[in-house]
């Protein structure tokens, strides 16, 4: 039997499939990879939780995407495309980005709590 929590859903119970969260972060870090938008979305892909949330330290974002303090004004315009796009969701911001429900998905238990939203998940 399937455990309600561990079942990942979507619209219409479409087709789904998954990827390397070790892999997605790793793109994120290379500039080959697309725009700084796309690499956002790449890193929250790394790093999401079950809550959909991808928590990052202080300037931790700007590292990865290899962006120097003087340049996070450029993380921030590439924060704004992807919510823009409707990549992630509009709360997100360089400590944390939320990733859409309807989109991503991740099956287990954990519900971490979120330090920078101030959420937390009771079952």
């Amino acid at each position: 039997m399937t455990r309600p929590e561990s079942r990942i859903t979507f619209a219409n119970n479409g087709p789904w499939g998954a990827y390397s969260q070790r892999e997605m972060a790793r793109w994120a870090t290379d500039e080959k990879n697309g725009p700084l938008w796309v690499r956002v979305l790449f890193a929250a892909l790394g790093r999401h939780n079950s809550t959909g949330h991808a928590p990052f330290g202080v300037g931790e974002l700007a590292r990865i995407l290899g962006r120097t303090e003087e340049r996070l004004d450029s993380v921030s315009g590439a924060l704004r495309a992807a919510k823009k796009r409707g990549f992630i969701h509009p709360a997100s911001n360089a400590r944390c980005i939320v990733l859409p429900h309807h989109t991503f998905q991740k099956a287990s238990r954990d519900r971490p709590p979120c330090r920078v939203h101030r959420v937390t998940w009771s079952d």
